[in-house]
């Protein structure tokens, strides 16, 4: 797949969500591709900005007990996290992990990522040797090789390995970003998620 700013991936939900709010041809009809290029862009593409606004279905999504954060909701949350600690590296979009497309870090970072198995996960090189990343997942899994491949995009040279924390675990098959984001808070207020249980 190219790695460049004409590719682009969404996850299952903001794929389900964009093709609810769109007509489909019977042409595009029979295309199964899971590529779709939905804009060209030249320049310097914003990697931390926004996917676009949050509307009443992000928030109701939010609201629900059973809601299964999408990734504008957890761009949106990373942006906060980033104003609160703008030293921190990263919170890029998370749709660039899949593509191999997120900007190279070069100090201390934080950044959600995608599985590509209905699971949102946080990683952080915060208090780690050189070239480890700490890898915190509600459902602990064994390291998942889309995950060790995104962290690799991210460090480039620099990657040495990635180390799976025992966190609090989700009870359920949707909390897995809300975990994502309350561990990636904890840690930019300087706090180990391993340590906290809600």
């Amino acid at each position: 797949m190219p790695n460049n700013s004409k590719t682009t991936w969404m996850c299952s939900s903001c794929k389900v969500a964009q093709t609810d709010k769109a007509t489909t041809s019977s042409d595009s009809s029979d295309d199964e591709s899971d590529i779709e290029i939905t804009g060209e862009s030249t320049g310097n593409l914003d990697k931390t900005g926004a996917l676009g606004a949050l509307n009443d279905s992000h928030y109701e999504i939010i609201n629900s007990p059973s809601g299964w954060l999408d990734c504008a909701i957890i761009q949106q949350a990373q942006i906060l996290l980033k104003k609160a600690n703008p030293l921190i590296e990263s919170f890029q979009r998370t749709t660039l992990g899949p593509i191999r497309n997120f900007d190279i870090v070069t100090s201390e970072f934080i950044q959600i990522l995608h599985t590509g198995h209905m699971q949102w996960v946080c990683v952080s090189s915060i208090g780690c040797t050189p070239g480890i990343v700490k890898l915190y997942d509600s459902l602990y899994h064994d390291i998942i090789e889309e995950v060790t491949e995104q962290v690799k995009s991210l460090m480039a040279d620099s990657y040495i390995g990635l180390v799976n924390v025992p966190v609090q675990q989700q009870l359920n098959e949707s909390d897995c970003g809300v975990f994502a984001v309350a561990f990636s808070t904890s840690l930019v207020y300087g706090f180990d998620p391993q340590d906290l249980h809600i």
